[in-house]
């Protein structure tokens, strides 16, 4: 009996960790959204992790820095992002459609990546520039 409780706590305790740290839901964007340089992005989100998260950005797998200042509640649900200008055409192209965005709990690796969406320019007349197909 001793034995059986021993084992119930240690599967607890290994346990607690990963019911403690919640989870986290991107929800917008997802695959198929278009967002602009020079405008805001909508990151939205559902959390049952309470803490402050961090917000990253990535094109192509590689990492394009933190867009907050990892003091985001998660339980606010949302972050507008402003896309600056150059953030895909300083590179020579007119947009990607292989960027994520990355969220995380302050002080954790546990990510969580978005479904890959699309960034794009946009020429001095303001209409978008569309990638080929």
């Amino acid at each position: 009996m001793k034995q059986i409780f021993l084992r119930l706590q240690m599967i607890l305790l290994l346990a607690f960790p990963l019911l403690s740290a919640g989870e986290i839901t991107i929800l917008f964007p997802k695959t198929g959204n278009i967002c602009f340089e020079g405008e805001f992005c909508p990151i939205v989100w559902k959390s049952t992790f309470k803490g402050p998260i961090c917000i990253e950005s990535a094109v192509g797998g590689h990492d394009k820095g933190i867009l907050n200042d990892c003091a985001t509640p998660a339980s606010r649900g949302f972050y507008l992002w402003y896309i600056p200008k150059g953030y895909v055409t300083y590179f020579g192209i007119p947009g990607s459609d292989d960027v994520r965005v990355v969220l995380y709990p302050k002080g954790s690796d546990r990510l969580t990546f978005s479904q890959e969406f699309t960034v794009q320019g946009r020429p001095q007349r303001g209409h978008p520039i569309f990638l080929k197909e």
